[in-house]
């Protein structure tokens, strides 16, 4: 999750979460198979990376930034990135 123009170089929580999924195709949710890889943290620049084995399954991928007061949200719904 990387900070641009107006959070680029600004200390502020930020947060990559990253989940194999049960699905082997995309799907509009994603059943979790295991333990998700996060990192939540403040930084400046980026969070990550984090690193989950998933050949032959989908992955659902979240990354978020708090700034002025507020959390905006980055992420991929479901099941998707399918190998």
């Amino acid at each position: 999750m990387n900070h641009l123009g107006a959070t680029r170089g600004v200390k502020l929580r930020t947060s990559v979460f990253l989940a194999v999924c049960r699905q082997r195709h995309p799907a509009p949710t994603c059943n979790v198979l295991g333990r998700p890889a996060a990192e939540d943290r403040k930084v400046r620049y980026y969070a990550g990376p984090v690193w989950k084995a998933a050949r032959g399954h989908c992955i659902h991928a979240a990354g978020d930034i708090y700034f002025h007061g507020k959390r905006h949200l980055e992420t991929r719904p479901g099941a998707s990135h399918c190998r």
